[in-house]
């Protein structure tokens, strides 16, 4: 009995878990399917490539100037500055965001309720469109405007750091 339990549960397992999975090339080596400079890891790419290069989905890069506030040597009136920037874009994209999920749910209600028409489809698209665009641009301009507030050696300083040495080991 426990011999048939073993064999129906590696048959199991083998149905589940294919060995395929196991099969995949872990030595780290470039695989032709990553875009040329990208971070090899494991046989997968982490990049900032396509629609992971579309500046301004987060305000990520005010927030690097905060952080380097002191190595870049932004005054007292930058630092506010940066600072409510990085508020507003966190406000407007979160005000965005609200919207566009009240959307989704009304939207959901007149799916599951079967009475959706082409007309009501085509105004959610438009309208999810306008939101994520609101987001974008709310995220970008406040970008731009940091990136208007630093002189040209601040900006040196703050990309000095940049390393395109590839993955850490």
């Amino acid at each position: 009995m426990k011999n048939r339990a073993k064999i129906i549960l590696t048959a199991a397992m083998m149905m589940v878990l294919p060995m395929s999975s196991f099969a995949g090339d872990w030595s780290g080596r470039q695989s032709n399917s990553c875009p040329p400079g990208a971070k090899q890891v494991a046989g997968k790419y982490h990049g900032k490539y396509g629609h992971h290069a579309i500046p301004g989905k987060t305000p990520n890069y005010i927030r690097k100037i905060l952080k380097r506030a002191d190595t870049v040597g932004l005054s007292d009136k930058q630092r506010k500055q940066i600072g409510d920037l990085l508020v507003q874009a966190e406000v407007d994209a979160a005000r965005a965001h609200a919207e566009a999920e009240t959307t989704v749910a009304a939207f959901r209600s007149r799916l599951h309720s079967g009475e959706l028409s082409d007309k009501e489809v085509a105004a959610y698209t438009r309208r999810m469109g306008e939101l994520r665009t609101a987001r974008l641009s709310a995220n970008l301009k406040a970008s731009v405007a940091a990136s208007r507030l630093l002189s040209d050696e601040q900006k040196s300083r703050l990309h000095a750091g940049k390393s395109h040495r590839g993955p850490k080991t």
